[in-house]
């Protein structure tokens, strides 16, 4: 059966070339796509900024929310990136530590936002750099550090910086500058030296200070986010591990791995490119499957004439069923063998392309390993025998005289497997669009996504059968393009809707995965910007230059300005939280807000649909009703929450709200922060005042507080509708790369399958048809196809899209820029009729008596 195929494909060219092209295509999606996810997942190595310590002693961020007296909580570890980060330490630990046999000697270090700004000069460079991280000067030794200018901080105002913050600032030994912390808003600091650090890597921005101000201004002096261990010449570490993980205790993480006792620089943009990366590798994914599947059926459909006549022969179902697969095979090896390559050319590009957008880390880089190539050649070979058998398998059954008929006269009915497989996933489609409107909310928005795939499946499966009934709805534009060649192709349309159906899904796929992906950012941030025009009343909102938050004091001192009638600041902290009641279920880690109650409604209306948010006091948790609703949360109800110190509470549920999305799903009292995460920062702090209220007195907070910038409530408004835009940017950027590859499958599907028809053609050139004739037939043809792509891309699109927006707003109401959609269906029509004419046109060129008794 092996030679049989290798015959085949010499005597097939056209057919094996654009099989091949199919899947090589596949395959070098899938290896670029591996590659570049690995990156995102296994690229953040973490910071060598404790290189010298032999261990680190951290916090254990599973904290359990488990009730004393039971365990109906207690449902084990998080999932990857599910926790809290690791809470601070009590000194206890660093002494008990010191005792251990084999330690030289243990550091306590603390970690804490900063912000330097020098006195006189630009802060431009607050807005260019991002935050730097604070520590006492003991700390420095840890990397180590190493002077370069001035002596180390001795005086309470002196502080060290490093080299690159140095540079940044434009600050050097003698120089004055403005600190910016949650501890003390802005105070001034004399620069005593400049140090470098003893080791390359993405370290974060550092400042020290004396160990007695970074314990002050990490706003816990009793604690120390880690113990640093060196250890004595000789000792072994393993051995030293276990003593220390015993005197250390429980509540504590022994790392020896100490790069991960604190995350790099660029650990949060590795997470925002892994998940970026990740959906869309999996639409990726999908579109390569329906781009296999669609061109193999549509091959092995114009060889039914050939399988018939092998089955005439004597050739056993079984034997077809070997020799289609030996043809894949050497289909796919081939593949492998082409895309691999191309995957590995591709990546270094793309990760380029990714760092200039902004979505991943200036250092990525493509993480070349075996198993992205194990996978892609898994799934190329194995995708196309299930391809090709799927597409043979009716072939290969039916009995050889029924063969031959099928092969003169196409059947136009579905295999009953067929049929049923497409009613369960038309079932299926059904159930997610309800659920995902039931279940509401950001879950439900998301779960609509796979309506998408659903309905593509449902489409692929039922094509044929849904051709028919398309074709009569479009029958007036038919009859409109040529009576004559429009009745024709209308004929043969409905004919054949096996042909029609395999040609048009490459495009049919193209025009649902451009238009979701395209405006299903803009309907979020259609939604997002209304529910923030709905939300936000105060008349000004302060921000952060940095992006890092702002401090306690820029609210002490905005609501101590003249003609000031009510602020309030909304501060992020993680907090983990059970999702659900009555039993065990999984934990959550989320960026709770908090928010102190007084003058709140006149700033902000969350639209409260029960409970009374000046309640929010004490131990008492407000939720998002979509939160409630998903959970079966009730006002009244007790949740248990672990704080961001470790600290594990029972909250009562005071009340739910509605206008969370761009938000929060929880909200907790400002004081919960205080106590349990003194360095929160607030993400804005929103203000309104009489009519002598102005912004320009506003602004002049920033004299005193040079990370802060004042926004009138419109223009803050418009900044938050540009929250997305990198990332959107991107995705436009990837669709372009998907449209690209779907564009090449499109032409080598829709020539493959106008090629096979040539003989058809010859026959109408010798019943007195001209050249003009034939082509204005196969153009109709090719308009009836597109029109029933675009229909069909159009439908999927627009019950994804809806169905997200039903979920998030209770209404249907999307974003779909009438000019992006029909340019999105012109190159479609384009694409269409390029990729058949173009072909036809050559195949017309040969005589078709030539044609006619041309060997096949």
């Amino acid at each position: 059966m092996l030679r049989l195929a290798l015959r085949t494909a010499r005597t097939r060219k056209a057919g094996f070339v654009g099989s091949l092209l199919a899947v090589v295509l596949a395959v070098t999606v899938i290896t670029t796509g591996g590659f570049l996810l690995q990156a995102a997942v296994t690229g953040d190595g973490g910071t060598d900024r404790f290189h010298a310590a032999a261990l680190v002693v951290v916090g254990d961020p599973h904290v359990s929310v488990a009730p004393a007296d039971s365990r109906a909580w207690d449902v084990g570890a998080d999932p990857v990136g599910d926790t809290l980060p690791p809470p601070p330490l009590p000194l206890e630990v660093a002494h008990r530590v010191a005792q251990v046999t084999g330690a030289r000697d243990v550091v306590t270090d603390v970690s804490f936002y900063s912000q330097v700004v020098k006195v006189g000069g630009p802060s431009s460079g607050v807005r260019a750099g991002g935050a730097i991280r604070g520590h006492g000067w003991s700390s420095a030794r840890l990397t180590p550090y190493r002077l370069r200018a001035g002596h180390a901080p001795a005086a309470p105002d002196e502080l060290v910086l490093d080299g690159g913050v140095a540079v940044r600032t434009g600050l050097g030994v003698g120089d004055t500058a403005d600190v910016v912390t949650a501890a003390d808003g802005t105070r001034r600091y004399r620069v005593a030296g400049v140090a470098d650090p003893g080791v390359p890597g993405s370290l974060h921005p550092a400042v020290f200070f004396t160990d007695q101000t970074a314990a002050r201004l990490s706003g816990e002096p009793a604690r120390a986010a880690a113990v640093a261990v060196l250890a004595q010449p000789g000792a072994d570490v393993a051995q030293l591990a276990a003593r220390v993980r015993k005197a250390a205790g429980d509540g504590t993480l022994v790392l020896s791995d100490t790069s991960r006792a604190e995350p790099s620089v660029d650990s949060g943009a590795y997470v925002t490119a892994a998940a970026f990366l990740g959906i869309m590798s999996a639409v990726a994914g999908f579109v390569a499957i329906f781009v296999v599947a669609g061109t193999f059926a549509l091959l092995i459909t114009q060889r039914h004439r050939e399988m018939a006549l092998l089955r005439a022969v004597g050739a056993t179902g079984r034997q077809i069923r070997r020799m289609i697969a030996a043809e894949a095979l050497v289909v796919s090896v081939v593949a492998v063998a082409a895309g691999v390559p191309g995957g590995l050319a591709l990546s270094r590009p793309l990760a380029g392309l990714l760092v200039s957008l902004g979505v991943a880390p200036a250092g990525f880089r493509p993480v070349y390993g075996i198993v992205p190539v194990v996978v892609a050649a898994v799934v190329g070979i194995g995708l196309t025998q299930l391809a090709a058998l799927s597409a043979g398998g009716r072939a290969a059954r039916v009995r050889p005289t029924e063969a031959l008929r099928e092969a003169a006269v196409p059947v136009r009915r579905l295999s009953r497997p067929r049929l049923l497989a497409g009613a369960g996933f038309l079932v299926l489609s059904v159930f997610v669009v309800l659920n995902s409107i039931a279940t509401g909310g950001a879950k439900g928005s998301g779960d609509a996504f796979v309506v998408v795939f659903t309905l593509m499946i449902t489409v692929t499966l039922l094509g044929p059968l849904i051709i028919v009934p398309v074709v009569r709805l479009i029958a007036p534009l038919i009859l409109a393009l040529g009576r004559g060649a429009g009745v024709l192709a209308a004929h043969n349309v409905r004919a054949d809707p096996r042909r029609i159906a395999s040609a048009s899904i490459p495009i049919t796929l193209a025009v649902t995965f451009t238009c979701v992906m395209i405006f299903m950012p803009l309907t979020m941030q259609m939604i997002s910007l209304q529910e923030s025009r709905l939300r936000v009343r105060a008349d000004h909102v302060l921000a952060s230059a940095d992006g890092q938050g702002l401090p306690p004091a820029v609210t002490r001192d905005a609501a101590r300005l003249p003609g000031v009638t009510a602020v309030a600041a909304t501060t992020p902290i993680p907090v983990r939280l059970g999702m659900g009641a009555g039993g065990p279920v999984q934990t959550r880690t989320l960026m709770a807000l908090a928010v102190a109650p007084a003058g709140l409604a006149a700033l902000l209306n969350l639209d409260v649909r029960h409970g009374d948010l000046d309640a929010l006091v004490g131990d008492s948790i407000a939720a998002s009703s979509d939160a409630a609703g998903e959970n079966g949360w009730q006002v009244g109800d007790t949740l248990p929450v672990a704080l961001p110190d470790g600290t594990r509470k029972d909250l009562r549920l005071v009340a739910t709200y509605g206008r969370s999305l761009g938000l929060s799903d929880v909200l907790v009292p400002a004081a919960l922060a205080t106590h349990h995460a003194p360095g929160a920062l607030a993400a804005a702090v929103y203000v309104e005042g009489d009519d002598s209220l102005t912004r320009d007195r506003l602004g002049a907070l920033a004299e005193h507080h040079p990370t802060l910038v004042a926004f009138s409530r419109e223009a803050y408004l418009a900044e938050a509708g540009k929250g997305g835009d990198s990332q959107t940017t991107a995705v436009y950027v990837f669709i372009m790369l998907i449209g690209l590859y779907t564009a090449i499958s499109v032409v080598n599907t829709l020539a493959a399958a106008t090629a096979a028809r040539s003989r058809e053609f010859a026959a109408l050139r010798l019943a007195g048809s001209t050249r003009r004739q034939v082509l204005t037939m196969i153009g109709t043809e090719a308009a009836i196809t597109v029109a029933i792509a675009v229909f069909l891309g159009t439908l999927i699109a627009a019950t994804t899209l809806v169905t997200s927006s039903l979920a998030l707003t209770g209404t249907p109401a999307f974003a779909a820029p009438p000019l992006v959609y029909l340019t999105i269906v012109a190159l479609a029509a384009v694409l269409g009729l390029v990729a058949t004419l173009l072909p036809a046109r050559s195949a017309l060129r040969r005589s078709a008596i030539s044609v006619i008794v041309a060997r096949e």
